[in-house]
């Protein structure tokens, strides 16, 4: 539970440092529908988090992070799962008509090639396991794939900002010797 706790908190700084980084970029302009969508997924990991919480609070196998909440019935139980299973449908369709509109305007993605349509691929196909599992009664399982989801929506977001920081010419963590992140200097 402690790791689970310290995962949550090292996740909500990555989507406050994220928040901090898109009013910069929107500061700088120019990019309209970069902008754009980095904003509604800002929007959307802020949405899985709080599905992710919600969830991690119904799962019985945890020591009662929900301590305090008075006992649900089944009835309440099975209402709270299906609230969350229809919320994580509604990100996954927000999710799958942002990359639509980022299609259509010509956008890469979040990235170049498959790492592009990976990662927000990946992030809706997490959504729709969760939401399934939302739907069986295994909240515990369901944690695991929004984590996921989540970790995809945040790593498409940054290939998104990293993209358009490149079109603006300014190379997001360039080197000085011209590489880009993940490059090894030295070879």
């Amino acid at each position: 539970l402690q790791f689970l706790l310290h995962l949550l908190q090292l996740l909500q700084q990555m989507m406050e440092n994220l928040e901090a980084g898109q009013s910069q970029q929107a500061e700088a302009g120019e990019n309209g529908p970069m902008n754009e969508a980095l904003d509604k997924l800002g929007e959307m990991i802020r949405r899985q988090q709080e599905l992710m919480d919600k969830t991690f609070k119904l799962d019985p196998d945890t020591d009662g992070s929900g301590a305090g909440q008075p006992e649900m019935t089944p009835e309440e139980r099975q209402q709270a799962l299906d609230a969350l299973r229809q919320g994580q449908q509604d990100v996954a369709k927000a999710l799958e008509q942002l990359q639509k509109d980022m299609q259509a305007q010509g956008m890469q993605g979040e990235g170049k090639g498959q790492q592009g349509e990976g990662k927000l691929g990946q992030a809706g196909r997490a959504m729709e396991g969760a939401a399934e599992q939302l739907g069986q009664g295994q909240p515990g399982a369901a944690v695991g794939r929004q984590g996921q989801a989540l970790q995809a929506l945040r790593d498409g977001a940054r290939g998104l900002a990293e993209q358009m920081a490149r079109q603006n010419g300014t190379g997001t963590r360039q080197g000085a010797n011209g590489t880009m992140p993940g490059q090894d200097p030295l070879g």
